[in-house]
C-alpha cells in the first residue's frame, strides 16, 4: 500500500503523461488517489507508458484521468500498428 502523497504524485504523473483537456472535481481526484493508494503492486512505468499511448490514440477526446483509473485501464492489452494479413494462396 502507498502513502497518501507517493499516490498524489503517481497520480500526478499519470495526468502529466496523457495531459487531458477536461479536469477531474476535486472529489473524484480524491476517490481516484484513494484508489491508486489501496491497489496491489502496480508497474508504475508500465501504466504512465500506456497511457502515453492512449493519449495519442485518444486525440482530442480525451476522458478524464479519474476515469481511466477506476476502470483500471493498465489492465486491458493495448496492440499498436497494422498486422499484415496471412497469406493465402489462390487454388
Amino acid at each position: 500500500m502507498r502513502t497518501k502523497k507517493e499516490a498524489e504524485e503517481l497520480y500526478l504523473r499519470l495526468q502529466k503523461a496523457y495531459s487531458p483537456h477536461y479536469y477531474p472535481s476535486s472529489e473524484e481526484k480524491a476517490s481516484a488517489i484513494f484508489e491508486l493508494q489501496h491497489l496491489g503492486n502496480l508497474n508504475e512505468a508500465e501504466m504512465i507508458s500506456k497511457i502515453e499511448k492512449l493519449s495519442i490514440i485518444h486525440g482530442d477526446h480525451k476522458t478524464k484521468i479519474t476515469t481511466l483509473i477506476s476502470n483500471r485501464y493498465w489492465e486491458q492489452k493495448i496492440d499498436f500498428g497494422v498486422k499484415a494479413n496471412i497469406f493465402k494462396p489462390e487454388n
